[in-house]
């Protein structure tokens, strides 16, 4: 088990201000030091295992590019250490890409899929086509739209070992919101069975 003191804590700033690391920079990593230890008690002994834990409890808070910050720091100082097996991964995040257009529809194309979900009195389909349009999911990843995602516009999708987030428009949460409202759904996936589980691409 290991403990980070106070003094640890000045020794790393020498250390990084020693190979002339910027006060930026070393102002970034001392926060994010102070951050674990309280988080984790300022006193108290932890482990990899504690790390993992701080690692997950900072995903329900943060962006995973500030997650990964954080879990740097921390790995920079361990490394400094010695303490070598506290180390743990960072969050992989997959990078964006351009689309191919050839395989994008038109606003009009897109209008006239909607018109045609408003006819057919389907409510949820209506919803699922603005949800699919807007933030550039799969169908498969709909059950990451979740009430509790709407409150930070934001939600995580894990595919293949690898996170990548995705940003929920503020039209798009209201009118989801809304949609919320109406049918009494209070947490988890938005868009689900009338068994009550997430829709799949079935």
């Amino acid at each position: 088990m290991y403990r980070i003191q106070e003094e640890d804590i000045r020794w790393f700033a020498e250390t990084f201000r020693k190979n002339e690391k910027t006060e930026a920079t070393i102002e970034v990593y001392l926060r994010s030091l102070r951050k674990f230890r309280e988080w984790n008690g300022h006193d108290s002994e932890f482990d990899k295992n504690t790390i993992i834990s701080f690692k997950e409890a900072l995903r329900e808070k943060y962006k995973l590019t500030t997650v990964n910050t954080y879990i740097n720091a921390l790995n920079s100082f361990f490394k400094a250490k010695g303490w070598n097996e506290c180390c743990t991964g960072t969050y992989r995040i997959q990078k964006k890409s351009f689309r191919d257009t050839g395989k994008e529809i038109t606003i009009e194309e897109y209008q006239r899929i909607l018109e045609a979900a408003k006819r057919s009195n389907n409510e949820r389909l209506f919803y699922i086509i603005q949800t699919l349009a807007c933030t550039g999911i799969r169908v498969s990843e709909l059950p990451c739209i979740t009430a509790e995602s709407l409150k930070q516009r934001r939600s995580c999708v894990y595919l293949k070992r690898k996170y990548r987030e995705i940003l929920i428009p503020t039209k798009l949460c209201g009118v989801l919101q809304d949609y919320c409202g109406r049918h009494g759904i209070k947490s988890g996936s938005i868009f689900v069975t009338r068994a009550g589980k997430p829709l799949d691409r079935s």
